[in-house]
C-alpha cells in the first residue's frame, strides 16, 4: 500500500489556492474565480469568492502612475456623503478667495500738521473809533507756541493772518479676519477596495477620480485636468498699510500779548483770523507775546493686500 499525504486531498489544494489569492488580489486579480474553482473540486458553491469586488485595474500599476506620497480619492466639489465602498470621509475647504474685509487697515498713529511755526504778519491802526488796521505791522517769527520776549508799540486795533498748516503724517496697520475669506466645502473619500479603478478614472456618480498629496506639489502625469488646494481652514497674512493725510487746516489761532517779559500776565488776546479787532489795553505795556493754533487733518488708511493660505494644505489633482 502506498503512502498518502494530506496534500493529496482536494481540500488541501483548495486551501493552498485560497491563501495564494491573497497576494493576487493585491494586484487586482479576481479572487472569486480561484475560490470557485477550488470549491468546485470540493463540491462547494464558491460563495466566499462571489462577495469579493471585481477590480478592473491593479493597485500596483496605480501606485506606479501616482508616485510616492499620493492617495487616490473620490472628490466632489460639494458636501456629500461618501458612497458605498468608500470611507475616511473628509470635508475640506477649497478655493479660498479673500473679500475686502479680510485685511482692514486702521490708523494707529497721527501727527497733526504744524500750525505754530512760521511767520505771523500783522496790521494795525491808532484810530480811536473805527477799526481799519490800515497800517502794515511787524512780522513775528513763532515756533511751537513758545513765549517770545519783545516790546510791542502802541496801537488801537490789530489783526494777524494765521499761519498755514505744514506737514502732518499718520501710520496704519492691518487687522486680519480669516472669516472674511470665501471658501467652498468639498468632499474626499478613500476607496476601501479597488483603489486601482479609481486611479484609472472610474469614480462613483457625482465624484471625480483624483489623488491627493500633502503640501503644495505638482500633479502627477495624467492628473492635471483639475487642480485644487484643499485644507482645514483659511489663514490670512496682510500686506503693509499706507496712510494718507488730507484736508490740513489750522484752527483756534490766537495772538496773545503780555505786560511782562515771560508771558505770565495777559493783557490782550487776539483771535488771529485776519479780522481787525480793538485791543483790550491800548495804553498798557506789551513786553512779550505768544502765538498758538491747533492743527487738524483727515487721516485715511490705505488698503492691505491679503495673502490667503490653508491650514493642513494638500494638493488635489484629478483626471
Amino acid at each position: 500500500m502506498g503512502l498518502r499525504f494530506p496534500g493529496d486531498s482536494p481540500r488541501f489544494f483548495s486551501a493552498v489556492f485560497s491563501f495564494g489569492c491573497i497576494g493576487l488580489a493585491a494586484c487586482g486579480l479576481e479572487q472569486g474565480g480561484l475560490l470557485s474553482a477550488a470549491g468546485d473540486s470540493d463540491g462547494g458553491t464558491g460563495a466566499v469568492g462571489d462577495s469579493a469586488p471585481a477590480c478592473g485595474y491593479d493597485a500596483q500599476s496605480c501606485a506606479a502612475v501616482m508616485g510616492a506620497g499620493w492617495t487616490p480619492v473620490a472628490y466632489a466639489e460639494s458636501a456629500l456623503a461618501c458612497p458605498a465602498g468608500y470611507g475616511s470621509e473628509q470635508h475640506p475647504v477649497a478655493d479660498p478667495s479673500p473679500t475686502p474685509a479680510a485685511c482692514v487697515c486702521n490708523v494707529t498713529a497721527t501727527v497733526p500738521p504744524d500750525c505754530q511755526t512760521g511767520q505771523v504778519t500783522t496790521r494795525y491802526d491808532v484810530d480811536l473809533f473805527v477799526a481799519y488796521c490800515y497800517s502794515p505791522g511787524a512780522t513775528f517769527s513763532v515756533a511751537g507756541g513758545a513765549c517770545n520776549k519783545r516790546d510791542i508799540g502802541y496801537f488801537q486795533h490789530g489783526s494777524q493772518q494765521p499761519i498755514a498748516p505744514t506737514a502732518g503724517s499718520c501710520a496704519a496697520a492691518p487687522t486680519a479676519d480669516p472669516s472674511a475669506v470665501l471658501v467652498s466645502t468639498a468632499t474626499t473619500c478613500e476607496p476601501r477596495d479597488c483603489a486601482g479603478d479609481l486611479c484609472s478614472g472610474v469614480a462613483p456618480a457625482g465624484f471625480l477620480s483624483c489623488v491627493t498629496h500633502p503640501g503644495q506639489v505638482d500633479c502627477p502625469a495624467g492628473f492635471g485636468a483639475r487642480k485644487r488646494t484643499l485644507g482645514s481652514a483659511p489663514s490670512v497674512t496682510c500686506g503693509a498699510c499706507s496712510c494718507a493725510v488730507s484736508g490740513q487746516k489750522c484752527t483756534n489761532a490766537h495772538f496773545r500779548l503780555y505786560e511782562d517779559d515771560s508771558c505770565a500776565k495777559l493783557t490782550d488776546d487776539f483771535v488771529s483770523d485776519g479780522s481787525c479787532t480793538g485791543v483790550q489795553n491800548a495804553t498798557g505795556p506789551h513786553r512779550s507775546f505768544r502765538y498758538t493754533a491747533t492743527g487738524a487733518a483727515t487721516f485715511t488708511p490705505g488698503a492691505s493686500v491679503p495673502t490667503v493660505d490653508l491650514a493642513d494644505a494638500a494638493t488635489l489633482c484629478c483626471r
